[in-house]
């Protein structure tokens, strides 16, 4: 493995598809955690402990 077996062309191409799969990644990961963000997740089932510990991430 210590050999270099890819060319430099066929490195950078590759480089380029994997920095596009981890934007692809990063913005669809941001949208998740926006929804995520905006779910209202504190109702009347909710007890206090929970009510305290959310209240503290805050």
């Amino acid at each position: 493995m210590e050999l270099n077996y890819l060319d430099v062309e066929k490195s950078l191409e590759m480089v380029k598809k994997m920095e596009k799969r981890l934007l692809q990644f990063t913005e669809t990961s941001m949208k998740h955690l926006e929804g995520l963000d905006g779910l209202e997740i504190i109702g009347e089932l909710t007890s206090a402990a929970q009510l305290r510990r959310r209240s503290a991430f805050n």
